[in-house]
């Protein structure tokens, strides 16, 4: 499988694509909720054939691409410095970078308490919080799904048998019988 990058002018619009060859027989252009726009083509596909698929069908990859942006988020890209603002089950909450000998991360009272040894250095409190979210949401996942579990007549039924906590690009994961992920998207 090999990828590669182009781009088209679509009036005063520019679009950036991604071709990706694998083994298959027809050309697929697909917009994604990201609203980047991948062509899946056969790995013999002419380079031509394959960059006539997004000039024909430019209007609805622009179409795509405005409908899928109205659901991006809008917040900029967090730095993790102190003040800033994060969101927690829905709620805001500042974050607070506490000079201090032993590293932790703490909710109090609308903020993100980080305390660590390094407290300029803002990977470290990247990686601080992101470690924070990881450990809260094993503790408030299980407790939802106790309370989806719930609302079957049969709960042992439905009832999964692991859960894997991992961060992703999406707001979602797979969830069957066997196995529940969940996304930590930050």
């Amino acid at each position: 499988m090999t990828r590669e990058f182009h781009c088209l002018r679509y009036g005063e619009q520019e679009i950036q694509y991604e071709i990706v060859r694998r083994l298959r027989k027809t050309l697929e252009i697909a917009v994604e909720p990201d609203a980047s726009v991948v062509i899946a083509a056969p790995e013999d596909a002419t380079l031509d054939a394959i960059e006539a698929k997004p000039r024909r069908r430019a209007a609805w990859v622009t179409r795509q691409q405005r409908y899928f942006s109205q659901f991006l988020p809008r917040t900029p890209e967090r730095r993790f410095v102190a003040g800033e603002t994060h969101l927690y089950l829905g709620r805001q909450y500042r974050l607070k970078v506490v000079p201090h000998v032993q590293e932790s991360v703490k909710l109090i009272r609308g903020f993100i308490v980080v305390q660590t040894d390094r407290p300029t250095r803002p990977e470290v409190t990247r990686e601080l919080v992101e470690a924070g979210y990881r450990d809260r949401a094993h503790i408030k996942f299980p407790e939802r799904i106790e309370l989806c579990l719930g609302l079957f007549p049969d709960p042992e039924a439905f009832r999964p048998m692991a859960l894997i906590v991992r961060q992703t690009r999406q707001r979602w994961g797979p969830c069957h019988r066997l196995v529940v992920c969940y996304s930590i998207v930050v």
